[in-house]
């Protein structure tokens, strides 16, 4: 759905659109009709201890910390 490409999906539990006999019957693919301001959805990463830090660094765009003390920085 983020590049804008018809959205169908046949889940579980849910399924876009809804089926026959569901809903008010108006149901069709989603397309957004606003537009991404960048190409990928950026995915932060809560860690804690300095392996999932480590990990956070590797792959994803950002790192939420959590219980960080800015003054303990250098120590890190």
């Amino acid at each position: 759905m983020w590049k804008r490409e018809h959205l169908e999906h046949r889940g579980r539990y849910y399924s876009i659109p809804l089926l026959d006999g569901h809903g008010s019957v108006l149901g069709k693919p989603l397309k957004p009709i606003n537009h991404p301001v960048r190409e990928g959805i950026p995915m932060p990463l809560v860690a804690l201890g300095p392996k999932n830090v480590e990990l956070a660094a590797a792959l994803a765009e950002g790192w939420q910390p959590i219980f960080f003390l800015p003054e303990r920085t250098e120590s890190v």
